[in-house]
């Protein structure tokens, strides 16, 4: 969980700097919540913060800031790997 902590927490770094809120919280504090929603929902697919994870994967954020800035965000991701 700590790779999907990790993109999750960048991610939202981000989104909180566009939406000009603050920001305080930790890859790791992030990792070890994703666990624990695993292991208390049983789900496949978790939630957090709007983000939509499915088998350790970003997959869509429905509060986003703006229409398409999830997507061009993963495709930026994908340019720099």
């Amino acid at each position: 969980m700590l790779k999907v902590g990790t993109e999750l927490h960048e991610y939202l770094l981000l989104r909180a700097g566009v939406e000009g809120v603050p920001y305080e919280l930790s890859a790791s504090w992030l990792a070890d919540q994703l666990a624990q929603l695993c292991l208390d929902s049983g789900s496949p697919t978790l939630r957090a913060f709007g983000v939509y994870i499915e088998d350790e994967q970003l997959m869509y954020d429905d509060q986003e800031p703006s229409p398409g800035f999830f997507e061009a965000w993963k495709r930026s991701k994908s340019l720099r790997v």
